[in-house]
């Protein structure tokens, strides 16, 4: 909190990111706005189950925290981070029986719904218009990736496989049919579903998304209304809502809350003193422990595997006195997701005298990973080997990953430039260019723009498409 108040009022620039300011220790507002709900739910639930307890200084001090807390979130714009609050407020008021809302007529209870669902409906509007363009990206991901899970509805397309399928998918889409503008300007190339519901149906399929219902369905049947056991589900009912518009999976700060709420939900099961001399107890202390060497090996593992690549790969005099082996093994410890695999085929492709090899290990690693920048080193790596067909292929791909963005359309430009022969192509791809509607203005843009008009002279185009 303090670290987000001091960013807001410009003391310190901490931020990992030049586009936000007010992010905390995070990369993005909506995952530092997340921190700040947490926080917001553990004070409000301290406070009222220990009020009477609480000293005037203390009380003030919770005050202050509550209100600023409420004042970053509200600077961070985060539109599910505030849905997912006053739902969770909203659940704290029905399962404390102390309050007044229990105590309230059907008919009452009836109407305060009917306020509430409306309040709702109006509010979801209000935040829907209020950043249009990122609800229609999210849209455009909801509609390719239901599209593509009905073609595998039962049991998906595999763990891990999202990235590279909806990309692919989202490719296709573009490139089959002319699309208009709304959807062209949203369409970026995305690492994750931004809903885990979605990406798990994706990869799991909707038997994998049934049994996680009914493992949390089987979870909540167990009720417990103690203090932890609210804060618990509080904290739980969060993460399950933010999972419908980011994607939890991916950020360990959000899983540790996970099951943190988790396990407070499950307080009096957790920790009743019975439970703890039981033999499945002691089988699921063990299990804990393995897990936690296990992933304290893991993630030594990346740590020092990271560490190589950079240390090794800044080295450029001595690159190519470390063993290929040794690259190969640590790229692949570090991530296994195509991007490390391509790293490791370029390098063999500049420091090793294989290059072939080199650029087969790139074409391999966009099996797993699409991301356009890899996509665009590969082509010219291909052009400049004159391996014409390919780069063709890869230049023309990248152009439907990002198909708001003009340098993809100019690459594929300057590959026709560069191989001739195909003048109908080259100025109908320039006329493109310059009618294409620009969606951030820049001088690069401008550039490219200008670029097309001269070919479009000295080629001595015909406006026949």
């Amino acid at each position: 909190m303090l670290l987000g108040v001091s960013q807001y009022i410009g003391w310190l620039k901490l931020s990992k990111t030049i586009f936000f300011s007010t992010v905390g220790t995070h990369t993005s507002p909506n995952y530092f706005a997340y921190s700040l709900v947490i926080g917001l739910l553990i004070s409000i639930w301290y406070t009222f189950y220990n009020y009477k307890k609480l000293s005037l200084l203390k009380k003030y001090i919770l005050l202050i925290y509550i209100a600023t807390n409420i004042f970053l979130l509200i600077t961070t714009k985060s539109r599910a981070a505030l849905i997912g609050f006053i739902v969770c407020l909203f659940i704290f008021l029905i399962k404390n029986k102390t309050l007044a809302l229990n105590k309230l007529n059907l008919r009452t209870k009836f109407f305060s719904i009917i306020v509430f669902t409306l309040c709702c409906l109006i509010g979801g509007k209000k935040l829907y218009d209020y950043k249009k363009e990122s609800a229609d990206g999210r849209l455009l991901v909801a509609k390719i990736t239901l599209n593509e899970i009905k073609n595998q509805p039962m049991l998906g397309y595999g763990l891990f496989s999202f990235e590279k399928g909806y990309n692919t998918a989202k490719a296709a889409y573009f490139k089959n049919v002319q699309r208009g503008w709304n959807e062209i300007m949203v369409g970026d190339y995305i690492y994750a579903a931004m809903n885990d519901y979605l990406q798990i149906t994706y990869e799991t399929g909707f038997i994998g998304l049934l049994l996680l219902l009914l493992i949390f369905t089987t979870i909540f049947l167990k009720k417990s209304n103690s203090d932890y056991a609210i804060l618990g589900i509080l904290i739980f009912y969060f993460m399950l809502i933010v999972a419908l518009f980011s994607s939890v999976h991916r950020h360990n700060n959000l899983v540790i809350y996970g099951i943190i709420g988790f396990i407070l939900s499950q307080h009096k099961i957790c920790f009743a003193e019975k439970k703890l001399k039981t033999k499945h107890y002691k089988l699921l202390e063990t299990l804990f422990v393995l897990l936690f060497v296990i992933l304290i090996t893991i993630g030594s593992l990346r740590i020092y595997a990271k560490k190589f690549i950079i240390t090794n790969y800044k080295n450029k005099e001595n690159i190519s006195e470390i063993s290929i082996e040794n690259w190969r093994k640590w790229t692949y410890v570090y991530s296994n997701n195509g991007l490390s695999k391509f790293g490791y085929g370029k390098i063999l492709y500049k420091y090793y005298p294989i290059k072939e090899e080199g650029l087969n290990i790139m074409r391999e690693s966009l099996s797993k990973n699409i991301k356009p920048k890899n996509i665009r080193q590969l082509a010219y790596y291909y052009l400049k080997e004159k391996d014409f067909s390919k780069a063709e292929e890869l230049f023309e791909l990248n152009i439907y990953t990002q198909p708001f963005r003009f340098e993809p359309k100019m690459d594929l430009i300057k590959y026709y430039i560069k191989t001739g022969g195909k003048k109908d192509i080259l100025c109908q791809k320039a006329q493109e260019l310059i009618d294409f509607p620009i969606k951030i203005p820049s001088e690069k843009i401008t550039n490219y723009k200008k670029s097309c008009k001269r070919i479009i002279e000295k080629e001595n185009c015909k406006k026949t498409y």
